[in-house]
């Protein structure tokens, strides 16, 4: 469970390009559009070039329809080869398939109160912003369409699929300004959402601190259905509380305060194992449902994070 000082809401000033209305939910349009239009050269001056060619060679052809039978040759896939059809015309044929040219791609977003801790240079929404920026402009070159969907206890927003550098700008906007009605985190109900609306083998990002409770049974359903990537925003003070005294602590999703001596090493200790214990549950939860795991920390490049999980996992696959 993330926790906040009661006493002290700056332990770690933020940096100068961070607007402090953005904690508060409140930047005017002319802040956002300034925003939304860092994170384009952001994400396209450090990334686009490269994530480009990782893209494609993870997403383009991964998605395949049938086309039509023919008879076996020689070096086909035995796995392509389809029975039922050989036996009725006396002779091997094996199933083609041609690509699909355009995906869907469904961000899933946990905007809850947690997200919106950052001690570096990103908050954690922040950060998973960069990351689905990244690739959302190299989706929009290859033709494919973004969509995105805000969840706290619920979805709260909903942004369906579409192309194009205007459609993908809205949903950075979105990231970027949008004020959720609720604080608290319900993952399950947001993956009951994207059940409803994502196409078959689309690809889904999840993205979230992932304190909350997992689901593995609807992230198994999920990831049998299409290419989940589950993307973990991380600040160092999640898992190391600084020794500040004596403080009150307040959970910004349920408002609940606790009393703590932050200098000790007992609850330095505890803190520390507790929130470890917690992810590496959930991470584990995450990969033996299907999904693939990329983190991302706000004292790193998200986009950045985003291209070397792309170039490893290509590797991995070769």
């Amino acid at each position: 469970m993330w926790w906040k000082s009661r006493k002290r809401k700056d332990t770690a000033p933020s940096p100068e390009v961070r607007e402090e209305v953005r904690e508060e939910g409140r930047a005017s349009l002319s802040e956002i559009a300034k925003k939304v239009k860092a994170v384009e050269l952001v994400t396209r001056r450090h990334s686009s070039a490269h994530l480009l060619g990782q893209y494609k060679s993870r997403f383009k052809g991964q998605g395949m329809q049938f086309s039509d039978f023919r008879v076996y040759q020689y070096g086909d896939d035995t796995r392509h080869i389809d029975w039922r059809t050989s036996a009725r015309h006396q002779d091997t044929y094996v199933k083609t398939f041609e690509e699909e040219r355009e995906l869907n791609i469904i961000c899933v977003v946990d905007v809850s109160a947690s997200n919106l801790f950052g001690t570096e240079e990103y908050n954690k929404r922040e950060a998973l912003c960069l990351a689905i920026a990244a690739i959302a402009f190299s989706a929009i070159e290859n033709n494919d369409r973004v969509g995105l969907i805000l969840y706290t206890d619920g979805v709260e927003r909903y942004v369906p699929p579409k192309k194009g550098k205007k459609h993908v700008l809205r949903i950075i906007d979105e990231l970027l300004s949008f004020e959720p009605q609720k604080k608290g985190t319900n993952l399950t109900k947001a993956l009951e959402f994207v059940s409803g609306v994502a196409k078959h083998n689309s690809v889904v990002l999840l993205a979230s601190d992932f304190y909350s409770t997992l689901d593995r049974k609807r992230l198994s359903v999920l990831a049998q259905r299409h290419d989940l990537i589950a993307m973990h925003a991380a600040d160092p003070r999640d898992i190391a509380f600084p020794p500040l005294g004596l403080m009150e602590l307040e959970d910004p999703e349920t408002g609940a305060t606790l009393l703590v001596d932050t200098s000790s090493s007992t609850f330095q200790k505890q803190f520390s194992e507790a929130q470890q214990k917690k992810l590496k549950a959930n991470f584990d939860e995450l990969r033996q449902s299907g999904a693939a795991l990329v983190k991302l920390g706000t004292e790193r490049d998200p986009s950045k994070e985003i291209s070397r999980f792309f170039h490893e996992r290509k590797r991995a696959r070769r």
